[in-house]
């Protein structure tokens, strides 16, 4: 009886997709966007008085290997819903060109991936 006792390859990061594709392994990426609320930056043991709302920008990435697919999520930036509506315009545009970089590095190590980013629209 053979027994194989090689490590099952795991994608935990987008590092691994990429090594792996760089190995030759076949990966397909497909990216979901979201803006999740957290804690408040502030204030919260005093009620509400002083609170200001923080959200995280996050990429799920659903990397397909070997037809099993591993979720690999990233956070991309961090902002607070201040009193100048400007302040989340940028953050949005730090985690867009975050997430350009990453794209670049997944295509240059031969994975397609369809190009999301975070839209203004819904995140003013």
């Amino acid at each position: 009886m053979d027994i194989n006792t090689a490590p099952r390859a795991r994608l935990n990061r987008l590092e691994d997709c990429i090594v792996q594709a760089k190995k030759g392994k076949k990966i397909q990426v497909d990216v979901l966007l979201r803006k999740e609320k957290i804690l408040t930056q502030n204030g919260q043991e005093r009620g509400d008085e002083g609170r200001v709302d923080g959200y995280l920008f996050i990429a799920d990435f659903h990397c397909t290997m070997d037809q099993r697919t591993y979720i690999v999520s990233k956070v991309y930036s961090l902002s607070y819903l201040t009193s100048d509506p400007n302040d989340m315009h940028v953050d949005r545009q730090v985690a867009n060109a975050r997430l350009r970089m990453d794209y670049s590095r997944l295509q240059e190590a031969g994975i397609e991936v369809w190009e999301k980013y975070f839209p203004e629209s819904e995140y003013v």
